[in-house]
């Protein structure tokens, strides 16, 4: 199924699913209830063996010509949303990264195209990243308070140590989407596919926008592929995953793939990639 033609300035917004049917259907529903209606929506299942086939089935009957249907690799979430990202038809305008289990404020794609508008203009010809903070709620949508502030500015040196941009709040122009496309080989075995388009976005020279105003409900659950580290147990949790090496392994396949990438980074980000790497292999303390 294929969405119909929209216009040039039509949100392309892609949802990869895998065993979401929970809460799915909430989320489809806060997509279809946007104030802003010039969406195309790319769902793809991974394989569900739950009631997603049927419910994204039943959405995309509902709203034909604007929703196209795909499936997904079964190579996990980063290779899903590659995937994705390389279908997204030539001409649409902002894509936009969306979860299975979220619930989008009414006025999220008409606060992000005036924002995305504004940041365009103001550095044109540029890859383009908008993230926000999330309102953080439990599983039944009670809120739980916002996700962490992010006082220091974006930047590559950043990215390398860790992701500030959450996947299910970004935003971003073509001019990032091409560079994507174009490095998506290099990036399927990356452990986020959020931290390697906030690392890409960097290390190119792109600009990258953190706003503070939440407009997505991000539900904290037992499934959630990653979540909130929230009070003293979810520090230490955390703490505990970085200690064991999941942390260093993880890196490490980002690392691996910016290293496959590098001709495309800045001379900066070039440099700053070599001193990282360098320092990994040092002592503790260095």
């Amino acid at each position: 199924m294929c969405a119909a033609e929209l216009s040039k300035n039509s949100f392309t917004i892609i949802l990869p699913v895998y065993n979401g049917a929970t809460h799915l259907g909430q989320q489809l529903e806060s997509i279809a209830a946007q104030s802003d209606s010039d969406w195309q929506l790319l769902l793809s299942d991974d394989g569900s063996s739950d009631d997603s086939p049927k419910i994204i089935k039943d959405f995309a009957a509902r709203h034909p010509d604007q929703v196209s249907l795909h499936s997904g690799p079964n190579s996990g979430l980063t290779a899903h949303v590659l995937e994705l990202l390389n279908v997204v038809p030539e001409g649409s305008g902002p894509i936009a990264l969306c979860d299975q289990d979220d619930i989008w404020l009414e006025d999220r794609l008409a606060s992000d195209r005036a924002l995305m508008a504004n940041l365009c203009s103001a550095h044109p010809q540029k890859p383009v990243l908008l993230c926000r903070r999330s309102q953080l709620c439990d599983e039944t949508g009670v809120p739980l308070g916002l996700s962490a502030p992010r006082p220091r500015p974006p930047s590559f040196g950043n990215a390398l140590v860790q992701n500030i941009a959450s996947g299910n709040t970004m935003v971003f122009n073509r001019d990032l989407l091409m560079s994507l496309q174009n490095m998506s080989d290099a990036a399927r075995d990356c452990a986020y596919h959020d931290w390697w388009i906030y690392q890409i976005a960097a290390g190119i020279g792109g600009h990258i926008h953190h706003d503070t105003e939440p407009k997505i409900l991000y539900r904290q659950h037992g499934s959630n592929l990653v979540g909130v580290p929230r009070g003293l147990r979810g520090i230490l949790a955390r703490a505990a995953r970085l200690l064991s090496g999941v942390g260093s392994a993880e890196s490490a396949t980002h690392l691996a793939a910016l290293e496959r990438v590098r001709a495309h980074l800045t001379p900066a980000a070039q440099r700053q990639l070599t001193a990282f790497q360098s320092a990994r292999k040092g002592s503790l303390f260095k």
